[in-house]
């Protein structure tokens, strides 16, 4: 059996310093086992940081994120609705097209199932017919003497 190299690393916090204006950090690793030594030690520039992007909000029924095809105007595929770019507010691409409407098939969603006394309201999906995701119904949790 062959014996494992005896291997000693130290690693030394990264130490910041400026040059010329910009920040630098001097990193320094010893690494020494029976077979190799090396000693490192490097001056890095760093870049100043990233600005963040503006990115595409996700579909609210699907999780997906959508695409935007209409100046300030997204859209799921999968779900077949559009998202307006100054609320948000849903609609379906094909206007006129017919819901979905399959009962929720959810069954945790039976009385006492996931929570004692509590039960979900099911409605019916209200996704386009055309849509090709998971049906999205819209359930509501609530306590179960609660009125409706």
């Amino acid at each position: 059996m062959a014996e494992t190299p005896k291997t000693r690393s130290t690693r030394k916090e990264p130490a910041p310093a400026w040059v010329d204006g910009q920040q630098i950090i001097d990193v320094v690793e010893d690494s020494v086992d029976e077979h190799w030594e090396q000693r490192e030690v490097t001056d890095v520039a760093l870049s100043p940081l990233p600005a963040a992007e503006h990115q595409a909000p996700a579909c609210g029924a699907c999780g997906a994120e959508t695409n935007c095809y209409e100046p300030y105007e997204y859209q799921c595929d999968d779900c077949v609705l559009t998202f307006s770019g100054s609320d948000l507010t849903p609609a379906y691409v094909v206007e006129d097209e017919k819901p979905c409407a399959k009962p929720c098939a959810n069954s945790w969603h039976e009385p006492d199932k996931i929570k004692n006394g509590y039960r979900f309201d099911c409605f019916p999906c209200a996704l386009p017919s055309s849509h090709t995701s998971m049906c999205w119904t819209g359930c509501t949790m609530r306590e179960a003497d609660r009125d409706r």
